[in-house]
């Protein structure tokens, strides 16, 4: 996943290649142009070569809808045509995606490729993974985590691995702890290490309705946990939060390390369009003013400890124009370079990120 932005306008780029190499990567970019929460997902999705260039087999509009069962099935259909259906557990929602193909040449590659089948075989996946984890769920998130009580009484779930000074590890905004176990396992090595579930997600408590400040009360009680100091880090969309809790917490912060803050502050991207924020609601509540082609607000951040912004060497303009203009309004921020790496290098390259991160912490 070289770049993952779902929003109307956003993009997605994909590059998928058998371990073996017996065959040749195939890439895509997706453009997303409807993105309902919980209910729809649509795009125009094209073939791309080494470069990112579309090929000529033109665009074919693709559509995922998720739809509660109240069953708890795990099984999914496919046709030659483009189209697959699936049902998988959690809940009981059924999910559909339907693809429509410009002319014959097209649909004789997808066919060719196996998209139907590829759809399928996820989702059916996806459905073995969900199965699993209902078993005994609530035992065996709760037996692996421990818990520290949030300033207004809610349960925050947490793991705390390795030894040495503390980095807190905070989660994108659509993920459990899990999702930055490679990066904590990583960091491990040279740091007492906290990963944890934000409120509302995994196994911590949810009260409504949502507060941002409620956030950064948690990263608090979570600091205490750490012994009162702790560094933070996070990554793409986790780091508006992340900021936001070095500037209120002060002197608790001991450093940051942000990898690939997704700000847009000039032309070089597309501003999220209005009101997208405010209808996505508490899942992106920590990037609004932060993504709307404008210079990041100068008021909104006072921060002493030291700042790393890691752009990856593969990432795009607008993430490095973002982290120049966060360096200009912060006194004491490094812009960084991660060599080979890109948007997704956070979750998917977590040593070298860890790296990074450990040379600059520790200085």
């Amino acid at each position: 996943m070289h770049e993952m932005d779902v929003r109307p306008g956003g993009r997605r780029r994909f590059e998928i290649a058998p371990v073996d190499g017996s065959a040749a990567p195939v890439r895509s970019i997706a453009t997303y142009t409807t993105v309902v929460e919980r209910r729809e997902l649509a795009y125009d999705d094209v073939f791309a070569d080494e470069a990112w260039q579309p090929d000529d087999t033109g665009a074919f509009p693709t559509s995922v809808t998720f739809t509660s069962t109240g069953t708890s099935t795990g099984t999914s259909t496919g046709t030659s045509t483009g189209t697959s259906t699936g049902t998988s557990t959690g809940g009981g929602c059924a999910v559909s995606v339907a693809a429509r193909f410009p002319d014959g040449q097209a649909l004789q590659r997808a066919v060719e490729l196996q998209m139907a089948e590829g759809y399928a075989e996820a989702l059916d996946r996806l459905g073995g993974l969900l199965d699993a984890s209902s078993i005994n769920e609530g035992e065996t998130i709760m037996s692996e985590l421990s818990t520290v009580t949030s300033a207004d009484g809610t349960t925050i779930a947490y793991s705390k691995t390795g030894s040495g000074p503390a980095v807190i590890v905070i989660s994108n905004v659509a993920e459990d702890h899990t999702g930055v176990a490679g990066v904590a396992e990583a960091l491990s090595k040279d740091f007492t290490v906290i990963s944890f579930d934000r409120r509302g997600r995994g196994a911590s408590g949810d009260p409504q309705p949502y507060d941002p400040a409620r956030e950064i009360e948690d990263i608090a009680a979570l600091i205490e946990v750490a012994g009162g100091t702790a560094a933070l880090t996070s990554g793409s969309g986790g780091c508006g939060l992340t900021l936001d809790a070095a500037s209120a917490l002060g002197d608790r912060v001991t450093g940051l390390y942000l990898y690939e803050p997704p700000f847009i502050v000039d032309g070089s991207r597309s501003p999220a369009p209005a009101g997208y924020v405010e209808h996505q609601r508490a899942l992106v509540t920590e990037v609004r003013g932060l993504q709307d082609g404008r210079p990041l607000p100068a008021d909104r951040w006072s921060i002493k400890a030291p700042i790393a912004v890691a752009v990856g060497a593969n990432g795009e303009d607008f993430i490095r124009a973002g982290a120049r203009a966060l360096a200009a309004i912060l006194p004491n921020v490094t812009v960084l370079t991660l060599a080979d790496q890109d948007h997704s290098a956070f979750w998917t390259a977590p040593e070298p990120v860890a790296e990074q991160a450990r040379a600059f912490l520790l200085g």
